[in-house]
């Protein structure tokens, strides 16, 4: 097992070529990939905010670079950037201001906790399941 065959498994296609009506699927799919059960499936370890292999130094990052939903949603507005097309802006039960995932990609980039973020993503999910029916 590798990074290659994590990969396979978890993020089989770009951030970057993932359709809108996509991005939800594909970030909770690579997000399934940050438990510790997946990454030691595929003998990976974490380092900063990446994970990778020991030998060799490959490593892949896990931050808007390879998000799907940051990808499509995100917007550089004058004063800074927003996230508030995102189907995350709201839901979060971490978040003070309920602006987005900030707080759920700190518990797994700080604390090693993938959960907050497999937990909103999942009720986003449903929220858009929920959205789709109407």
């Amino acid at each position: 097992m590798s990074l290659q065959s994590w990969k396979k498994e978890f993020y089989p296609v770009s951030a970057s070529r993932v359709a809108d009506k996509d991005a939800l699927a594909h970030s909770l799919r690579k997000w399934q990939g940050l438990t510790r059960a997946a990454l030691r499936k595929h003998k990976l370890v974490r380092c900063g905010d990446s994970i990778g292999e020991e030998e060799p130094d490959e490593y892949f990052p896990i931050d808007s670079s390879t998000c799907a939903l940051c990808k499509a949603f995100h917007e550089e507005l004058p004063g800074g950037a927003s996230c508030g097309s995102c189907p995350l802006v709201g839901l979060s039960e971490q978040e003070e201001n309920a602006s987005g995932c900030s707080k759920e990609y700190l518990a797994w980039s700080d604390d090693y906790k993938p959960a907050p973020m497999l937990t909103l993503l999942r009720k986003a999910m449903r929220a858009q399941a929920k959205k789709d029916k109407a």
